[in-house]
């Protein structure tokens, strides 16, 4: 991530959890949130389909294994629009949905996936919306395969995209 951005730059991580970006990400103006509170987080119950934040206030938002829990993608991705400054950055890591993953999520129950969603519908939504914690694991794939248009007529842009070990999720504990 820190090929992307510079320590002069304002961000924001969103579903910050366990608050690990402090350590991997000292030195830089990065500001912590969550739908949960914890006292490492600097902005607590935080839903990144509505953000309290103003217009243009940041670089670069951070969503280290969220995306997949975002009920609406496509209203997230409106109010990072919102938030952030001219040329900002939205950094997303998150789960491929290989057959391997799928398989092991059908085997733990640990989490859903669904390759019939459609990310950038903003009236269904791709998994629970009541429900922080659901998940529909192939959220990431399907917008970088299947919505590249709509995310131009969004003026967003997929830069870089990297398809990573499905060990690393696992081991995550997402």
């Amino acid at each position: 991530m820190k090929d992307f951005i510079d320590l002069k730059m304002k961000g924001l991580e969103i579903g910050a959890g366990a608050g690990a970006s402090r350590k991997y990400m000292a030195g830089y103006n990065l500001l912590l949130s969550d739908i949960s509170t914890n006292s490492w987080i600097d902005y607590q119950e935080v839903d990144a389909h509505k953000l309290p934040f103003g217009e243009n206030e940041f670089d670069y938002l951070i969503l280290n294994n969220v995306f997949h829990h975002l009920a609406f993608p496509s209203k997230f991705l409106d109010e990072a629009q919102r938030v952030l400054r001219s040329h900002g950055v939205i950094l997303i890591m998150d789960t491929y949905s290989s057959l391997m993953l799928k398989i092991i999520l059908r085997l733990t129950k640990h989490e859903g996936f669904d390759d019939d969603t459609d990310p950038m519908d903003e009236s269904t939504p791709c998994n629970d919306p009541y429900d922080p914690w659901s998940a529909n694991n192939s959220l990431a794939r399907l917008l970088v395969q299947n919505c590249k248009d709509r995310l131009e007529m969004k003026r967003i842009r997929v830069e870089y995209n990297k398809v990573v070990e499905f060990i690393f999720f696992l081991n995550s504990g997402g």
